[in-house]
């Protein structure tokens, strides 16, 4: 399954890490992890995929910004515009991951690559920054 992850630059809270890292212990599912190489959320999540799944292929899709995090990588896409990155990583996933640092809101990169996927019908999996898991 190809993953892809949305978050806030700000990072996990504790109870999304702890989440996360469960579910990225747990998934063997996932064969390709793409993420925008962002601080934060991005980068935490593929140096957890890196870890615990060494047999996973990550994807950068880094953006024009100046937010790189030079996470870990197999492959690094040429940098775009965050919107066009996000596209990308939603086009390229089967399910999104997603980590918000509160509720939906208009000029959030996250929210609006996960309405992309809404758009798109990828399932999606948002960890609110309470623990709070939402299934779409």
């Amino acid at each position: 399954m190809h993953l892809g992850i949305t978050g806030s630059r700000k990072g996990m809270t504790e109870k999304q890490f702890n989440l996360m890292k469960k579910w990225v212990k747990e998934d063997d599912s996932i064969t390709h992890f793409h993420h925008g190489d962002c601080i934060g959320v991005d980068v935490q999540t593929a140096t957890l995929i890196e870890h615990y799944l060494p047999n996973v292929w990550i994807v950068s899709h880094p953006s024009k910004g100046n937010t790189r995090a030079n996470g870990p990588a197999h492959e690094i896409m040429r940098p775009k515009d965050y919107t066009v990155r996000d596209q990308d990583i939603v086009n390229a996933s089967e399910y999104l991951w997603a980590c918000p640092d509160g509720k939906e809101r208009v000029r959030s990169g996250t929210w609006t690559t996960v309405r992309m996927a809404r758009k798109k019908g990828l399932s999606i999996t948002i960890i609110m920054p309470d623990g709070e898991v939402i299934y779409e």
